[in-house]
């Protein structure tokens, strides 16, 4: 038996640090659980992860692919 999952939607960074990137993720993580914008938690993770890592290569390779809500 083969068993398939739909991801409806996928957060990616290209090519971004790894500290950065953990920081971003478990952000997004958390705050995806109280909010089912996917858009929207995107951009307050990103803003939240640009105080600690000011350079956009921190945290501006990060995108949505698929349904962002």
């Amino acid at each position: 038996m083969v068993l398939e999952r739909r991801i409806q939607c996928n957060c990616v960074p290209l090519a971004v640090p790894d500290a950065p990137t953990a920081l971003l993720m478990s952000e997004f993580d958390q705050n995806l659980q109280k909010n089912s914008d996917k858009a929207q938690v995107l951009r307050q993770t990103m803003l939240a992860t640009m105080k600690q890592y000011p350079e956009p290569k921190n945290w501006a390779a990060f995108t949505l692919i698929g349904e962002a809500n």
